[in-house]
């Protein structure tokens, strides 16, 4: 994923730089998504929960950046059972009326944010610096896959 950073010279100044990447698992109901929370939360953090509903923890572990001095980096992440809600609509369309359809699904899931970011800076980021910040918190985003088991694909 990280051979396409730096490929084009962005002209816009940039302040900030982030990577905020989902990791979704359906489950058959919250009860199930909250095992597979539990499943993944480090054991430090890990709460006992159930079939509680609107589950969430949120950790930031902020370090200074390895890839440019000065630069302080937040790591959030921040694990939830969420319901997602799918809606879908269908007309058809005839001389006399218009028809139409609803279909509403909800879908309980086991969620993991990764939100790894730059904390604003006052002058603008070189192109270097916006590369060498974007590796830094893709490569973030890797460790915690790794580290929670997730084994996502592209990782």
């Amino acid at each position: 994923m990280t051979e396409f950073i730096g490929r084009y010279a962005n002209p816009y100044p940039i302040l900030r730089v982030g990577v905020y990447v989902h990791f979704v698992r359906l489950a058959s109901d919250l009860k199930e998504a909250n095992k597979q929370l539990t499943a993944v939360i480090p054991n430090e953090y890990r709460p006992r929960i159930t079939d509680e509903e609107d589950f969430t923890l949120q950790i930031n572990r902020p370090f200074p950046s390895r890839a440019v001095d000065g630069m302080r980096m937040n790591k959030i992440t921040k694990w939830s059972a969420d319901r997602f809600q799918v809606l879908s609509l269908s007309f058809q369309v005839s001389n006399l009326a218009n028809v139409g359809s609803q279909l509403e699904k909800g879908y309980p899931a086991a969620s993991v944010i990764c939100d790894n970011n730059t904390v604003p800076v006052k002058s603008p980021l070189t192109n270097l610096q916006q590369m060498s910040l974007l590796q830094e918190a893709l490569g973030g985003v890797e460790q915690v896959d790794h580290d929670l088991g997730l084994d996502v694909e592209g990782f």
